[in-house]
C-alpha cells in the first residue's frame, strides 16, 4: 500500500480505519493495448507476476504469461462493463460504499501535491540502490482480533526473547519453527520472497527490510501482527542505464512520503472545516452516541435508525461550521459512502463521534472539491487509474457474467456430476502423510536417531519438523502433494506402516545433501469414495467447474468482441527471447 494514498484519506488512528488501496501503473513500457486506448505496463505486470509466485507458480516466464493474461482480462472486462451499463446499476454504487470517495481523494492527492516534489538526488540514489537484492527470514507472531493491552505486552516479551535468542546465536530456522505463526513462511524455514528495489517500493516493511545486512534483525508492527525479519545474504545485480529507469523511479518519488506534500495536504484538509466556529448540539450527539454504543449500528443498521428517527423527530442540525452544517440525515451517506468505521458497534465517547463527524465531514467537501476537477471522469471509465475501481467493476462484472449463471446444484445435477467424474475427481490414491526431521550433517541426523531410540518420542525429538505427504499415481509414479518440490522421501514413505519411523536417510537437494529421519502419520488406501461421502466436495467441484466454464466463455467472447494488442517484440524480450 502507497503511504500517500493512507496520507491522502486523513484519516485518524483514533476512528480505526483502514483504507484498502493499491499500486496505480504509473508510466512504464506498454506490453499491451486493449481496443488502442487501454495500456497494461511493465510495472503492472511485474506486480502481478510476484502475487502469482504466491499461488505456488515458480517459473518466472509462466508468471509473466498469466500475468499478462490476467491483466488484458481485467482490462477487456472493464470495457464490456462499461458497454453493459453496470457503472449505473444501484447495486453496483452500493457495493462500491467509500471506496469511490477514497479514490477520489487519493486521486486529488496525486494531482495536487505529489507532482511537485521530486529530487534529481534522490532519483540517483535509488539507480544505484537497484543494483542490491536482499534474502530475508521473517517470524511472526499475530495479534489476536480485540487483544487487550497485556496480551500485546506479552507479545512484545516474546518478540524480546525471540530477538535475545538471535543476538546469542540461535538458528534463525529454529526460531521460526518454534515462534511462527506464520504458515506460508514456516514451510520454508521463515525464507521470504527476496527483496529487490521494485519489491521495496511496495510497503514500509520491505522498504526497512531491504536496508537490512546479514545477520541484522529488526522488530517490525505490521498492524495485525508483530514481526521479526533477518538478514540472511545481500547479492549484486545488474543496474540498467540511468536513462531506462528514471520514468518508474519517478514513479515511485511520487508515491512516497513527502513531508511537505503532507503538510500542505493536510493543512488544506483540515480547513475544510473552521474548527473556530464549530458548534455541536449535544442532543443530536448524545443521540448518535447512544446508536454508536448499540450492536450493529455502524455494521448494517444506522441507515435505518436515522430514517426512522427523521421520520418521528425531524432532521435536526449536528453541528455548523463558518463553511455550511451537518444534517442528522446527512449521516447515512457519511458512513455508506464517504467515510467507513471500521471498528464495530460499542463503547464509544462523544470524542470518538465528533472526531469521526469531523473527519467525515472534511472527507466530503474534499470529494466535492475533486469532483469539481473532473476526476470522477478520469477515474470512472474503462483503464481506470485506480486499481481499487478496476478490482471493483471486474468483481461486480463476474457476479452478473458469471456468479449469477451458475446452474442450481440439484440432487440429479450433482449425482449426474459424480457419475461422470467419479473416476477422476472422487477417487481416492495412496497417499502417506509423513513428519520429517531433516538436519545438514549425518552426525546431526545421527544425534536425533539415537536419541529416538533412547526413547525420546518424535514430537520431542525436535521442534522444527517438515509435514509431507506423498501420493502414487495410477501408473505407479509417487508425487509431492500441496508443495512443489521432487518426492525426496517419497519412496521411504510408502515403506513405512501409520506410526512408524525410519532414519537417518540421505537424499540431495539443489541445496546440498540432507538428512532425515522420517515417520508416517497416517496412510489412505486406493478406493473409490462413495457420493455420500464426498457430497461436500462434489458441490463444491460441480459449482467450479461450471464456474471456470462460464468464465471460459464470457473470456472467449470478449477477445472476440474487442481487439487486444500485444508488443510482441517487447514482449520477447522481456521473456527472454523470441516465443
Amino acid at each position: 500500500m502507497r503511504l500517500s494514498r493512507s496520507l491522502a484519506l486523513g484519516l485518524l488512528v483514533v476512528l480505526g480505519t483502514v483504507p484498502a488501496l493499491g499500486q496505480p501503473a504509473g508510466r512504464q513500457a506498454v506490453v499491451a493495448t486493449v481496443e488502442d486506448d487501454v495500456d497494461v505496463t511493465m510495472g503492472e505486470l511485474r506486480d502481478r507476476a510476484e502475487r502469482i509466485f504466491y499461488r505456488g507458480v515458480m517459473d518466472p516466464t509462466e508468471q509473466l504469461r498469466i500475468a499478462l493474461k490476467e491483466a488484458t482480462l481485467e482490462r477487456l472486462k472493464g470495457r464490456d462493463f462499461f458497454r453493459l451499463g453496470y457503472d449505473e446499476e444501484p447495486a453496483f454504487l452500493a457495493g462500491l460504499g467509500p471506496r469511490y470517495a477514497e479514490e477520489l481523494l487519493v486521486a486529488y492527492y496525486e494531482q495536487t501535491y505529489e507532482e511537485p516534489f521530486l529530487n534529481e538526488d534522490a532519483i540517483r540514489a535509488q539507480h544505484e540502490a537497484m543494483g542490491r537484492v536482499v534474502f530475508y527470514r521473517q517470524i511472526v507472531l499475530r495479534k489476536p482480533p480485540g487483544a487487550t493491552p497485556a496480551t500485546l505486552a506479552a507479545l512484545r516479551e516474546t518478540v524480546e526473547e525471540v530477538r535475545r535468542q538471535l543476538d546469542e546465536g540461535a538458528s534463525v530456522e529454529a526460531l521460526v519453527a518454534r515462534y511462527s505463526e506464520d504458515e506460508a513462511s514456516v514451510r520454508t524455514g521463515g525464507l521470504m520472497a527476496p527483496v529487490t528495489w521494485e519489491r521495496s517500493t511496495r510497503s514500509p516493511m520491505m522498504a526497512v527490510t531491504f536496508r537490512l545486512e546479514p545477520g541484522e534483525a529488526l522488530s517490525l508492527d505490521r498492524g495485525d501482527a508483530f514481526v521479526i525479519v533477518v538478514g540472511e545474504r545481500v547479492e549484486e545485480v545488474p543496474v540498467p542505464p540511468l536513462a531506462q529507469v528514471r520514468p518508474r523511479i519517478v514513479e515511485v518519488q511520487r508515491g512516497r512520503y513527502s513531508e511537505q506534500a503532507n503538510q500542505a495536504y493536510y493543512e488544506e484538509r483540515q480547513a475544510t472545516v473552521d474548527s473556530t466556529t464549530v458548534r455541536w448540539n449535544d442532543e443530536v450527539v448524545s443521540k448518535i452516541v447512544e446508536w454508536a454504543r448499540t450492536p450493529g449500528f455502524f455494521e448494517t443498521d444506522y441507515a435505518e435508525t436515522v430514517r426512522a428517527h427523521v421520520a418521528e423527530s425531524g432532521d435536526a442540525v449536528v453541528f455548523t461550521d463558518s463553511a455550511g452544517e451537518l444534517r442528522l440525515s446527512e449521516l447515512p451517506r457519511l458512513i455508506g459512502e464517504v467515510l467507513a468505521v471500521s471498528r464495530s458497534s460499542g463503547r464509544h465517547s462523544v470524542l470518538f463521534v465528533r472526531d469521526y463527524l469531523l473527519e467525515a465531514v472534511r472527507a466530503d467537501r474534499m470529494v466535492d472539491v475533486a469532483l469539481e476537477l473532473g476526476l470522477d471522469e478520469e477515474l470512472m471509465r474503462p483503464g481506470t487509474p485506480s486499481p481499487v475501481l478496476a478490482e471493483a467493476f471486474e468483481q461486480y462484472y463476474d457476479r452478473k457474467r458469471i456468479e449469477a449463471r451458475l446452474p442450481e446444484p440439484t440432487e440429479p445435477a450433482l449425482r449426474a456430476f459424480y457419475e461422470a467424474h467419479a473416476d477422476s475427481l472422487f477417487y481416492q490414491l495412496p497417499t502417506v502423510y509423513t513428519e520429517v526431521i531433516e538436519r545438514e550433517t549425518e552426525a546431526e541426523a545421527d544425534d536425533v536417531w539415537a536419541r529416538l531410540q533412547a526413547g525420546t518420542p518424535f514430537e520431542d525429538a525436535s521442534d522444527r519438523r517438515l509435514r509431507r505427504s506423498f501420493g502414487r499415481t495410477r501408473d505407479g509414479e509417487i508425487v509431492a502433494r500441496f508443495i512443489q518440490e521432487p518426492p525426496y522421501l517419497g519412496e521411504v514413505a510408502f515403506g513405512l506402516g501409520e506410526g512408524e519411523v525410519t532414519g537417518p536417510v540421505a537424499y540431495d537437494t539443489p541445496e546440498g545433501r540432507r538428512y532425515a529421519v522420517v515417520k508416517a502419520t497416517r496412510r489412505l488406501d486406493e478406493r473409490q469414495l462413495g457420493f455420500d461421502e464426498v457430497r461436500e466436495r462434489v458441490v463444491e467441484a460441480f459449482t467450479e467447474h461450471h464456474r471456470e466454464r462460464l468464465a471460459a466463455e464470457v473470456e472467449a467472447e470478449l477477445r472476440e468482441r474487442y481487439a487486444v494488442e500485444v508488443d510482441e517484440a517487447l514482449w520477447a524480450r522481456v521473456l527472454g527471447g523470441p516465443q
